[in-house]
């Protein structure tokens, strides 16, 4: 492969900001915005990014944001070994290197030893970042040995970024930072999910309000991973039409709890609806088709710490919300008129809740505008913003 094929077009702007940005995993999950809305926000603010994801060799667009392909092979643990080489062989022709270097925890094995090499030549950039977005999401009572062997390398890498296997870190929220117990001096900053409001914003336009008076619809868009509570939710709004509420509940995603799900659609008699992974592009159109947006996760750590994108992006698109009195709900939403609290992640718990949602059925729309217009506080431009005055930070300190 040429050099060439590696350049990004000249629309994006030159600047003296110049970051790498490393992904790990193909640009085709729900979360996809996260890396690429961020990067356009980052490119507005005068940063020459260059993001990089596992795919076919060469320059690519997605939403119509470039980003560089590198290819990853298909086998298990020696792929990430390959596809980091790769990069650190493009890395090392660049004739000018980025000043910062972000990644994620996979990447760190690689890096440090780059950094230690940097250190020993005498030179300040380009400077190393860890990015946590997440904790080990698998619930330790059902891990497999893959699982298990995630958790002890996350910890293990958290442990030695601690201690000098990065320059910096930059996470999600402010208690996964307490969590990992960053020290002070390697906490660059904080920056939060996300939403693309003018996408999201299309889906009120579209919605029937109307039929909530007769039917509500719930909907849920994300990680069906085990853990969440989503049969435990779905078995509540079983019950609530036993008790003459009208409800249907619409589950989108994929992960490992989906079989349980499919069961659960099967004994539902139309009532609950399980759709796998669809494009992130037309999720503003499923969102349409809903009146409430349910997150219904568990008190737990690994949810307490988390930026949830769905609940961005169920307030942009107009929805009232269903959620758990969780903090990564309540950091953003606590005093908000647009949400149905539930005490905790129960079906007993999920039925008094959507015992309130029936008995306000009328008030839904209403909900719906005052969320979508509390989304303003809550843009990847918002985000981008943070998560570039971090990286500021950082070169002012050590650059």
């Amino acid at each position: 492969m040429t050099d060439s094929s590696y350049k990004l077009s000249n629309s994006i702007k030159q600047s003296q900001k110049h970051l790498l940005w490393i992904n790990t995993d193909p640009l085709e999950t729900l979360g996809v915005g996260t890396w690429l809305y961020t990067t356009h926000e980052l490119r507005q603010l005068g940063w020459q990014v260059t993001l990089i994801a596992p795919d076919s060799a060469g320059i690519h667009k997605k939403f119509d944001i470039e980003y560089l392909g590198i290819p990853m092979p298909k086998v298990y643990l020696i792929r990430q070994i390959i596809y980091h080489l790769r990069i650190l062989s493009y890395l090392f022709r660049l004739p000018e290197k980025p000043q910062i270097i972000l990644f994620h925890e996979m990447s760190v094995p690689v890096f440090f030893p780059v950094l230690l090499l940097r250190n020993l030549i005498g030179k300040q950039t380009p400077l190393f970042v860890l990015d946590i977005r997440s904790l080990p999401m698998q619930p330790k009572e059902i891990s497999s040995w893959k699982d298990r062997l995630r958790r002890r390398y996350f910890y293990a890498i958290n442990w030695l970024a601690n201690h000098g296997a990065v320059d910096g870190r930059v996470v999600i929220t402010q208690p996964m930072a307490r969590v990992l117990k960053i020290p002070p001096q390697k906490l660059w900053g904080v920056w939060t999910s996300g939403v693309q409001l003018e996408k999201f914003a299309e889906a009120s336009s579209k919605r029937n309000w109307g039929i909530a008076r007769q039917q509500v619809r719930l909907m849920y868009i994300g990680s069906m991973s085990d853990g969440r509570n989503l049969t435990v939710f779905g078995r509540a709004v079983l019950a609530a039409c036993r008790q003459n509420m009208n409800f249907t509940m619409t589950f989108i995603g994929e992960g490992t709890e989906m079989n349980d799900l499919l069961l659960l659609q099967k004994e539902s008699e139309g009532i609950i609806q399980v759709i796998a992974h669809v494009p992130h592009q037309e999720i503003p159109d499923w969102l349409a088709k809903a009146h409430v947006g349910v997150l219904p996760f568990p008190d737990e750590i690994k949810f307490r710490v988390s930026s949830p994108i769905k609940l961005f992006e169920y307030m942009a698109s107009g929805l009232a919300i269903l959620a758990t009195r969780i903090e990564c709900h309540t950091s953003v939403i606590e005093n908000a008129d647009y949400v149905f609290w539930a005490k905790e992640s129960s079906i007993d718990s999920f039925l008094e809740t959507l015992h309130l949602v029936w008995e306000n059925r009328e008030q839904l729309a209403i909900m719906g505008k005052r969320a979508s217009e509390a989304a303003y506080q809550w843009t990847w431009a918002e985000s981008a913003r943070a998560l570039s005055q971090a990286l500021e930070y950082g070169i002012r300190q050590y650059g």
